[in-house]
């Protein structure tokens, strides 16, 4: 009699424990854990493509499939399309006017504004997941202003800000995690002044002191 409520209250778990799962949804492929996207890549449209105008726009195209896992040839697949961006230019005497968006280079696809035939306005990179890669300013083929750069996560990586003064800027970098890593200030590609680094978890690891050039003077842990 015990061996048979034994088997029972088995039976009775096993069942209680499968009827949990059966309205828990599952993600074919690969996708998050907790959403139901399973991929994405970028396409660029073209309206126009000749050799005086150049026009179109960035589609993102997700592709969604869902399941039960009570039964796994029962599922939906549908497909999500969002602009990202749009872009025109115009090409007169071999001169670039408007905007226009670069050769992929990697997985990243990037959009530039030219005046005269000069890299001169905003810009913005993207993944081929659509996720925004990087933004800034470029003025005379350089870059001005504040420029951002993110992670495939959506969370920040760097953010420098050019100062007035040539080849002086501001740095912050970031963790994946979104956490600042470490800041301080850049002179033609060195470090100068003070420079903080955070770990992981935000504590404070250390500080660091350049001189005008560039050379390290000391570090307080």
């Amino acid at each position: 009699m015990k061996g048979i409520l034994s088997l029972l209250l088995v039976l009775l778990l096993y069942t209680f424990s499968f009827a949990q799962l059966l309205y828990k949804p599952i993600i074919l492929h690969n996708g998050y854990k907790n959403g139901v996207l399973v991929r994405n890549h970028v396409e660029i449209h073209y309206t126009h493509y000749t050799s005086k105008v150049i026009s179109g726009c960035i589609v993102v195209s997700r592709v969604l499939e869902v399941a039960q896992v009570d039964n796994l040839s029962l599922y939906s697949t549908y497909i999500q399309k969002d602009t990202l961006a749009s872009f025109y230019g115009t090409i007169s005497k071999g001169k670039k006017q408007g905007t226009f968006i670069s050769e992929p280079d990697g997985n990243i696809v990037t959009i530039h504004t030219y005046t005269n035939n000069t890299i001169e306005g905003p810009f913005r990179g993207f993944y081929i997941s659509g996720q925004v890669y990087n933004e800034g300013y470029m003025h005379n083929n350089r870059q001005t202003g504040q420029y951002v750069q993110y992670y495939a996560n959506g969370k920040l990586s760097k953010i420098i800000t050019r100062s007035t003064v040539e080849d002086l800027s501001a740095e912050e970098h970031f963790f994946v995690n979104g956490q600042l890593e470490s800041k301080g200030t850049m002179y033609r590609d060195k470090k100068v002044n003070e420079w903080v680094y955070y770990d992981y978890y935000g504590n404070l690891k250390k500080k660091e002191y350049y001189n005008h050039r560039g050379r390290l003077l000391k570090t307080i842990r």
